[in-house]
């Protein structure tokens, strides 16, 4: 049994109904923290009202963080849109885990959560832009701005006349006189069929011999409302940043959306997803006082996800996205035809889970109107996707484990 499970977790091509993992949100077309429509434990970086519902579990995801991580290395520019961006120092973005965890558990009439390790993309997005707009675009362990790592998240929540969940999270570094930090808060309401929820980013940090990075005060507020099989939603974002020193931007970005998912269990071991949304943002921003750029950015997605237990250990999952119509005002850059696929197997020995992303293919996109629900871009938009259909080295970019206690 022992080497059997070993070779289970060297394999990493399984994943299950526990919904506590990466793997299974993305294979079914949504972000890394979370869904808006789809039951997961992931959600409790949308809202923290919902560990409520995932009490006693240890949340490992497998993975790790190169040391560029923690150097802030040149990358593609983010331009603060958060998840859609491919960095060296997000490295989620870039298609691989970040090793991260946590556990949920209760302790009176309270639910608490301790997560560690969860990055911000957006704020890992804006420095690897800056350091990317360097004169000299090289690496160095003194110029260059540090990302935030390290982080850890503390969440409690409570049941009553309704559920409440409320949670603080920090990261940090230093290095060779830099420092960078981030900090901020969320909150969660759910009454009923309705549930209404928000992160604050209050302070987002990084300084360096050459410049500073200093993020504004952020807010991502969204609401759903569940009608039938029907999840109605609504969200809304308003975040950015300024820079002085060797690269000095202002940055502002606002967006809103709105969205219907829909779920339908079709048998006793087999559910259908489907989501559509609209979603619109406008960005600004000057690099060294000049360039003055507006983009205004707009995007239909759909998604299509099927989950079904075809034995009772096994779990297949998959989906497929797709960008309706939508492009750049500015440029008029056409994003019609985007398309996202992914698929998952997993795998259930009792109370220990193994949760895998098999595959997934599609694009990368640096404007943030991806597939996914990360509230990092907005919501219903954002979400990194793999290069690639897994088919050799990129076969497995998702491995968790969740042990219900």
């Amino acid at each position: 049994m022992k080497n059997y499970l070993t070779l289970v977790l060297i394999s990493a091509v399984f994943a299950s109904p526990a919904y506590a993992s990466r793997a299974r949100i993305e294979a079914l077309g949504e972000g890394k923290n979370g869904s808006y429509y789809i039951d997961d434990s992931r959600n409790m970086f949308l809202s923290p009202a919902s560990i409520v519902k995932y009490k006693k579990k240890l949340m490992l995801e497998l993975g790790g963080a190169p040391a560029t991580a923690l150097d802030g290395a040149t990358g593609v520019v983010g331009g603060g849109l958060g998840d859609g961006a491919v960095t060296a120092s997000s490295v989620d973005a870039s298609g691989n885990s970040r090793a991260q965890g946590g556990f949920v558990d209760s302790i009176g009439d309270f639910t608490y959560a301790i997560y560690l390790n969860n990055a911000s993309d957006r704020v890992l997005s804006d420095i690897e832009g800056l350091n990317f707009h360097r004169a000299d675009g090289l690496d160095d362990d003194v110029v260059d701005l540090l990302a935030p790592s390290d982080s850890i998240e503390f969440a409690l929540a409570g049941e009553g006349f309704m559920n409440w969940g409320a949670s603080v999270f920090f990261a940090g570094n230093n290095n060779n006189a830099r420092s960078a930090s981030y900090f901020g808060a969320r909150l969660g309401l759910t009454k009923g069929d309705l549930s209404a929820f928000g992160t604050l980013g209050l302070s987002a940090n990084s300084k360096s011999a050459a410049f500073e990075y200093k993020g504004r005060t952020s807010f991502d507020l969204g609401a759903t409302y569940k009608l039938s099989g029907f999840t109605l939603i609504g969200k809304y974002s308003n975040f950015g940043y300024d820079s002085t020193g060797d690269v000095a931007n202002a940055n502002r970005n606002s967006s809103f959306g709105v969205g219907v998912g829909y779920k339908k269990d079709l048998t006793k071991s087999t559910n259908l997803f489907a989501r559509v949304g609209g979603d619109y943002i406008k960005t600004t921003n000057s690099i060294n006082s000049g360039n003055l750029m507006n983009v205004t950015q707009w995007n239909v997605p759909v998604v299509l996800a099927a989950e079904t237990q075809a034995l009772s250990w096994l779990t297949v999952r998959g989906s497929i996205g797709h960008s309706l119509i939508g492009g750049d005002v500015t440029g008029r850059r056409d994003l019609t035809g985007l398309t996202t696929i992914g698929a998952g197997l997993g795998l259930t020995f009792g109370d220990l889970v193994i949760d895998g992303l098999v595959a997934s293919n599609g694009v990368n996109p640096t404007n943030g109107l991806g597939m996914g629900s990360g509230p990092a871009a907005g919501g219903l938009n954002g979400a990194a996707v793999q290069q690639g259909f897994g088919l050799g080295d990129s076969m497995i970019t998702r491995v968790a484990m969740t042990y219900n206690f």
